[in-house]
């Protein structure tokens, strides 16, 4: 998503973490909207349509 240089693993990493660095959630979104289409073509597929 996109999103990696946002997580935290320890708290000495908090303070490591660019709040300024601003999120584009169209892109987020977007590839969020095409996992859901997969995941649910799976689903579909999984349960035998």
């Amino acid at each position: 998503l996109g999103l990696n240089d946002r997580i935290i693993n320890s708290k000495e990493e908090v303070d490591k973490i660019d709040i300024n660095n601003k999120i584009d959630y169209e892109s987020v979104n977007k590839k969020l909207d095409e996992l859901r289409k997969d995941s649910l073509e799976w689903l579909y597929k999984a349960l035998g349509d």
